[in-house]
């Protein structure tokens, strides 16, 4: 079955607040895990969506990952909006994708359930690190 990462930016493939030319210094790491696990599709979830195309943002990945970001999570940063999980589950509903086939990364604890089983937490001071890789790698083979 094919799995789907939910992906965030800012916290996840760069360190949160990072300038511009330290953007994305965790994206190789992250192409890495992609490549060995090939049914892996990715939607974003980050809140770069609101100021860029999704072909602009897919332009970011190498050339053999980018086609394989199949779209984005519905954004909107105005109070009481719902967190990133609900619109997870409204994505998951919308385009016919199986309710436990997916994993998120993300560095916004309190935008998820209490120990989401699906989420994979990025400390935002940091980013895609190897811990964070390790339990990507392991909630990808079915460990979790």
């Amino acid at each position: 079955m094919s799995m789907l990462l939910f992906l965030d930016f800012d916290g996840v493939l760069h360190p949160a607040g990072s300038a511009a030319k330290e953007q994305f210094v965790r994206l190789p790491r992250l192409e890495t895990v992609l490549r060995a696990h090939a049914g892996l599709q990715v939607a974003l979830t980050t809140d770069w969506q609101a100021d860029y195309p999704l072909d602009a943002l897919r332009a970011r990945f190498s050339q053999d990952i980018a086609p394989r970001i199949i779209g984005g999570v519905s954004n909107t940063k105005r109070p009481g909006a719902p967190t990133r999980f609900d619109r997870i589950q409204v994505f998951l509903r919308k385009n016919i994708w199986p309710r436990d086939a997916w994993v998120a990364l993300d560095d916004l604890e309190d935008e998820f359930p209490a120990h989401c089983p699906r989420l994979v937490l990025c400390r935002p001071e940091v980013g895609f690190d190897e811990v964070a890789e390790g339990k990507l790698r392991g909630r990808l083979l079915g460990r979790v």
